[in-house]
């Protein structure tokens, strides 16, 4: 009785402690779901010399008509902010508010380093970041089309929905080429090799 008490008062915290820790696997689960159920190229981390910079991805999912560059972020409270606001706010559990960098900047800055470096089309390339499903994401505002923000739990459906939009596909032949391409210059998977 004690301990079923105990474990009812502290539910939420077991349960944000347990959701902290298995964060960045249950991304990593997700993505791959989503390359195996579709038959889509995923590599995972992802760092690669560009000019004098490494820039890093923690996922980059191939899709038929898009290229998603995926970061991940974890917060402990909602955040709201403006696309390119340079600091966005993020509550705690007392309502305080608290300034916290744009965790959108830093991406779209790789997307654009990478981009640059492939002499891609920009409108094949999506920059995502996806943040815990607790995480309330509150009036975000002002994002262009390729950049986005959002919870785990909604990044299959929005997969699946800018798969039915009504664009060309990707070559698949530049497809692959592009992602062994990218595979290859990518440090950590250089490093593997020795």
């Amino acid at each position: 009785m004690v301990i079923g008490s105990l474990v009812f008062i502290f539910w939420n915290k077991i349960k944000e402690l347990k959701e902290k820790k298995f964060f960045s696997k249950e991304i990593s689960s997700k993505v791959y779901q989503i390359a195996v159920d579709n038959d889509f190229y995923l590599i995972n981390q992802v760092a690669l010399a560009i000019d004098t910079k490494v820039i890093h991805f923690d996922h980059l999912l191939f899709t038929n008509k898009y290229i998603y560059c995926i970061g991940r972020k974890y917060f402990s409270g909602p955040v709201s902010g403006r696309f390119d606001d340079s600091q966005w706010f993020q509550y705690d559990k007392k309502n305080r508010i608290n300034h916290i960098k744009n965790p959108m900047i830093l991406p779209k800055v790789r997307l654009e380093y990478l981009r640059s470096a492939l002499r891609a089309n920009e409108d094949l390339f999506i920059s995502v970041v996806l943040v815990n499903d607790s995480c309330v994401l509150d009036n975000i505002v002002s994002c262009p089309k390729n950049n986005h923000i959002m919870n785990i739990g909604d990044f299959s459906g929005f997969v699946k929905k800018n798969e039915k939009a009504s664009i060309p596909a990707i070559d698949a032949l530049q497809l692959e080429t592009l992602v062994q391409n990218i595979y290859k210059r990518s440090i950590r998977t250089s490093q593997g090799k020795k």
